[in-house]
């Protein structure tokens, strides 16, 4: 089993923090039962209250309390398990953080663990603006792509063209409000997100 800091450097998949209570059985009777801390494609990581030995079996199973989300008989191995330290110095409880990796995911497996990433954690919307930051690298700038952007970063777009929108999100990040200005002419900003539609706009 590996250490708390060597996990950080092997793991091969983003880690999502799950938004909803979200828990997991391990073994056939749920042996052991702790709270989901993340996910990612290849494993998760979650805490449980520690009665004897360290959770093992052969396939775990992941929950929702709403029952909107069940996915059963997910092998796995234990590839590290750590204490967390008591912040009650009363309590007699011991809190353990235990990480698995998954096995051999069949095609539905990998599927639902796809809609679970993104509907029960974050990853919803970093894969979301991901694929959307590459469709406007690429040229293809939809405009509910923009839109949806921008509500996801706080900002409201009622009534706004996407001119209006995009700079609104240059403010936002702390950036120079200049999509579609004159400044096209001078900018160095090869990274810049909008620049590709921007050279198109003033026709440069």
């Amino acid at each position: 089993m590996i250490s708390k800091s060597e996990l950080g450097e092997r793991r091969e998949h983003q880690r999502f923090q799950v938004k909803n209570r979200v828990f997991v059985g391990v073994g056939p009777h749920f042996d052991k039962v702790g709270r989901v801390i993340d996910m990612s494609l290849g494993g998760l990581a979650f805490r449980y209250v520690a009665r004897g030995e360290q959770p093992d079996g052969l396939s775990l199973d992941i929950f929702s309390t709403d029952v909107s989300f069940f996915f059963r008989h997910v092998p796995f191995k234990t590839v590290a398990d750590f204490e967390i330290p008591n912040e009650k110095p009363f309590d007699l409880l011991t809190t353990r953080q235990c990480a698995v990796q998954f096995g051999d995911l069949t095609a539905r497996q990998m599927s639902q663990l796809e809609y679970f990433i993104q509907n029960c954690t974050n990853g919803g919307f970093l894969i979301y603006h991901s694929q959307a930051k590459q469709n406007i690298t690429e040229g293809k700038m939809r405009f509910q792509e923009i839109r949806r952007i921008a509500k996801d970063m706080g900002i409201g777009t009622y009534r706004m063209n996407k001119t209006d929108i995009i700079r609104a999100i240059q403010k936002e990040e702390n950036n120079i409000e200049c999509y579609g200005t004159e400044r096209v002419d001078i900018c160095q900003e090869e990274a810049c997100l909008w620049k590709g539609d921007c050279l198109t706009l003033n026709n440069k």
